[in-house]
């Protein structure tokens, strides 16, 4: 599982973190990218491939893997952007959004391989005083971390982690959660990569 809460956990993306000096405003932090980290950041901003963008102030590693292409000016505020994007692009299927304490803390936990989620189930719940109805959470949140899908190798989601805003996924393993709950691939909408494609037009948007 790997963790994206500020621009120092966007390296392993291919977002690298230089300085603030480079910020007339003592605003904005310079950051180097990868051919991975420009494309995260091409996608998040939707952005075409051919964008150019400003040059690399390092190089980075031997491998192509690990060298500087370009470098981008981010602020905090594209942690959570630039870090979905950048995980499912990277291979996380699903992608877990939380909010944590009185200051919002928002973090994101990308899943690997082998990782997996489950959503909360609920209840329908009548109050016979009223006949009014609610819902009431029957199992929460649970994440299992290990290849073994054995039901005790499930655990609630930790509350320590923060409670989940959002969960996202890749086009792929949407795809194959619609399938195990008998829903075939109409259900969703053509896509390019993480864009819908237009019905009518077939223009990705």
């Amino acid at each position: 599982m790997r963790v994206v809460s500020s621009l120092y956990n966007l390296q392993p993306l291919g977002i690298e973190p230089l300085t603030g000096e480079a910020d007339a405003l003592s605003f904005r932090i310079l950051c180097d990218l990868t051919a991975a980290g420009r494309k995260a950041f091409l996608e998040c901003l939707g952005l075409p491939p051919d964008t150019q963008l400003s040059r690399n102030w390092n190089s980075g590693g031997d491998g192509e893997a690990t060298k500087h292409v370009a470098s981008v000016m981010l602020t905090n505020d594209l942690v959570i952007p630039l870090g979905l994007i950048g995980l499912l692009q990277q291979g996380y299927h699903t992608v877990l959004l939380t909010e944590k304490g009185t200051s919002k803390t928002r973090t994101l936990f990308g899943l690997g391989e082998h990782e997996h989620f489950r959503r909360a189930t609920y209840q329908e719940v009548t109050d016979p005083a009223t006949g009014y109805f609610n819902y009431e959470t029957t199992r929460p949140p649970q994440i299992n971390l290990s290849e073994d899908q054995a039901e005790d190798k499930w655990q609630d989601w930790p509350t320590c982690y923060g409670e989940i805003q959002r969960v996202f996924y890749t086009p792929a393993e949407e795809r194959r959660l619609l399938a195990a709950a008998g829903f075939g691939s109409g259900a969703l909408p053509r896509t390019e990569g993480f864009r819908n494609v237009h019905a009518m037009t077939g223009r990705a948007s």
